[in-house]
């Protein structure tokens, strides 16, 4: 993850799924496969996989990660809308997504470029004001208490 130009964390992972980066800075906001574009911009982080890109569903690899139900969170633009989802699951109240039905899901919402950022216990939505507003899964509980600590978070100021 990059902030403000500097990078501050780094990917552990080796996994096929980190594919995709969201970057900004002031004036411009972008979802994209493309490194050279998003390290051009002074805050990135790197997830995914990636879904739309240019309006186009992205393939994806038929593995049980893509195809299975899980907790996911993610980012969408639709022209100057950003879209930040956060879905439910691993519980009797909400079964989650496979990874196509989020992506129809930022289609329907208009999204020409979307990403999966995570998903499972690291599903989690706070707003300011409210706490935590959906239902984490890593307590095995449908509450609001189940978030697990994670290194990146964005963070949207009014």
């Amino acid at each position: 993850m990059k902030v403000k130009g500097k990078v501050i964390t780094y990917s552990k992972s080796k996994g096929t799924h980190a594919n995709a980066f969201f970057a900004f800075d002031r004036k411009k906001t972008i979802i994209t496969s493309d490194s050279v574009a998003a390290t051009a911009l002074p805050n990135v982080m790197l997830a995914g996989p990636l879904l739309l890109e240019n309006n186009r569903t992205v393939s994806l690899a038929d593995n049980a990660f893509n195809k299975n139900r899980h907790p996911r969170t993610g980012v969408g633009l639709a022209g100057n809308k950003l879209y930040l989802i956060t879905v439910d699951g691993r519980n009797s109240m909400s079964q989650g997504f496979s990874l196509a039905e989020f992506t129809n899901i930022f289609r329907w919402l208009g999204c020409t470029d979307a990403m999966n950022l995570d998903g499972g216990g690291s599903t989690a939505m706070y707003i300011e004001g409210k706490g935590i507003v959906n239902h984490p899964s890593d307590n095995k509980k449908f509450d609001h208490q189940g978030e697990r600590k994670v290194a990146n978070i964005i963070y949207i100021k009014k």
